[in-house]
């Protein structure tokens, strides 16, 4: 049986992640257009930047596939999440994180056919990025490192 209070806290913070993301989007596209701002000088800044593309401005051109492939995902990670929660609390962090970081994203997409990107590091040759961005690439990492985890630790039956 699962811990409830445990499972509370997952989506709780996830959800406020989500929150944040998207409440520094709107700072970013409504407020920030003409003007960014360093949040440490000649290192990070806070800047628009509207990503056709997907994680860390990536270039996918096609807002169809990007749509479609996102709704998939979100249905798969949900079932997963679903089936896991009672069994796996670590695999829950790492799938709603990436969850409802495709899902920021993915409301940016339907709004305006592009995520908001605001957070700018220095060289100017490193991708723009926002808070959805790192959910799911830490979703991701912590995913990658639990499944190479769980393979060193349950060596498989070669019978």
């Amino acid at each position: 049986m699962p811990n409830v209070n445990r499972e509370a806290r997952i989506y709780y913070t996830v959800g406020l992640l989500f929150v944040f993301d998207q409440l520094l989007k709107w700072v970013a596209y409504s407020v920030v257009p003409e003007e960014s701002f360093y949040i440490i000088p000649g290192a990070f800044k806070f800047s628009l930047f509207l990503n056709p593309g997907i994680i860390f401005s990536f270039a996918i051109n096609n807002i169809f596939v990007i749509i479609v492939s996102t709704i998939i995902l979100s249905i798969l990670l949900w079932l997963v999440i679903l089936n896991d929660r009672h069994d796996n609390e670590r695999g829950v962090w790492f799938y709603s994180l990436l969850l409802v970081g495709g899902l920021s994203n993915f409301i940016d997409r339907l709004r305006i056919s592009a995520t908001i990107d605001y957070l700018h590091f220095f060289p100017d040759n490193l991708p723009i990025f926002n808070v959805a961005d790192l959910m799911i690439a830490v979703g991701m990492i912590l995913l990658i490192t639990s499944l190479f985890r769980r393979a060193t630790v349950e060596p498989v039956d070669n019978k």
